[in-house]
């Protein structure tokens, strides 16, 4: 599925949190050992995308621009031009794991511009084309021979990046490739399918650096094709591991993989009947393949989790749902409570350029409009 179709098919989904008639199903709450200390929710001169592991940084995007601030005043530290090149991939910036750097693509599904994989030293701010094709310009994605670069994914020692490509020309194709992170050539993983955009966000690798994890959403035969993958860093034994359980749920993509090695599937194209809840979210383990869905603390319309992020040990996740509250889920036992009860916005998910983020230094950051988001101190105790 292309992004065109799968931002009308999330559009929906969004909607339904809102015109929702029903939603079944409880949790009860457990004792989370968590308060939060801090509350923000600042203005931007433009677009809050996402937070550094380490907290010190967000990245904003404003026109032709990617800029860096520092998280705890807002003061702009870098500003690059990203003039001629269009159209940063904001669903998928990727942080190194040290949170010096920042990966990210171009927008070659909605806009069929070419893609190029980007890396921005956040320290310096250096910017860096490190697959430049020499191809640019309106249409270039379909220029035969262009190589469209997606979804980049960092290891978990920073060193290389794994990223999707596609290839236009008389055979179209979709392949994974890693590449080291300060450049060169990059190395072929496993190819994917006859199709371009067959892998466009979802691409995590392994805590333990032995696995790529990539999320397929393709036209052709589905039931064959779409869900969540995995490959070793040999490119070796690549296997489907989760497809649609559910007709009303869709296949999903891996929207995060926590330091547990614990996945978070995203249903973006799951529809709701007239009385029933479908989970937008679920929880996968990546031994087993059980899949536990994400439902409401309460059976309020608007309690369907919309936003979710791991914490940076991967014990909890932090949910946000379509009554402005933030809540926290113990990732053992799957008890929630409410965290934060109303915010003034919404917060926006991934899929439209928002979503949450959990530092290591304790600060959660999310999105809830074009020029505004929220910003938590979460503490122990």
């Amino acid at each position: 599925m292309n992004r065109q179709v799968r931002t009308i098919a999330s559009s929906v989904s969004l909607v339904v949190l809102f015109v929702a008639l029903n939603c079944a199903g409880s949790t009860s709450a457990a004792a989370i050992d968590l308060r939060a200390t801090e509350l923000r929710q600042p203005t931007f001169d433009g677009w809050p995308l996402s937070l550094s592991p380490d907290g010190r940084r967000l990245a904003v995007a404003r026109p032709s621009k990617l800029c860096l601030l520092d998280a705890a005043t807002l003061a702009e530290e870098h500003c690059v031009d990203m003039a001629p090149k269009t159209g940063i991939d904001m669903e998928t910036l990727a942080w190194s794991p040290d949170g010096r750097r920042l990966a990210f693509t171009e927008e070659a599904p909605r806009f069929l511009i070419d893609s190029d994989l980007w890396v921005l030293d956040a320290e310096t701010g250096q910017l860096t084309d490190l697959t430049d094709d020499g191809i640019a310009g309106l249409n270039s994605a379909l220029k035969p021979g262009a190589l469209l670069d997606l979804a980049p994914a960092w290891s978990p020692d920073g060193s290389k990046i794994a990223f999707a490509r596609s290839v236009s020309g008389a055979f179209d194709s979709s392949a994974l490739y890693v590449i080291d992170a300060n450049g060169g050539d990059p190395r072929h993983l496993t190819g994917i399918a006859a199709e371009l955009f067959a892998v466009e966000a979802g691409v995590r690798w392994a805590p333990d650096g032995k696995t790529i994890y990539y999320s397929v959403r393709v036209h052709q035969s589905a039931q064959g094709f779409n869900g969540v993958w995995r490959v070793g860093v040999d490119g070796r034994n690549a296997s489907r591991l989760f497809d649609a359980r559910d007709a009303r749920q869709g296949s999903p993509y891996l929207a995060e993989l926590s330091a547990r090695g614990t996945a978070l599937l995203l249903y973006p194209d799951a529809v709701f009947g007239p009385i029933d809840f479908v989970p937008l979210f679920a929880v996968a383990d990546l031994t087993t393949l059980r899949v536990s869905d994400i439902v409401p603390v309460d059976s309020t319309p608007l309690g369907t989790i919309a936003v979710a992020t791991f914490s940076p040990d991967g014990s909890l996740l932090l949910l946000g749902d379509g009554n402005g509250r933030v809540l926290v889920r113990d990732g053992v036992s799957g008890n929630q409570r409410v965290l934060v009860e109303e915010l003034d916005l919404l917060l926006i998910p991934r899929d439209f350029g928002g979503g949450m983020d959990w530092a290591t230094n304790g600060l959660v950051f999310g999105t809830t409009g074009t020029k505004s988001g929220v910003l938590l101190r979460l503490v122990a105790g």
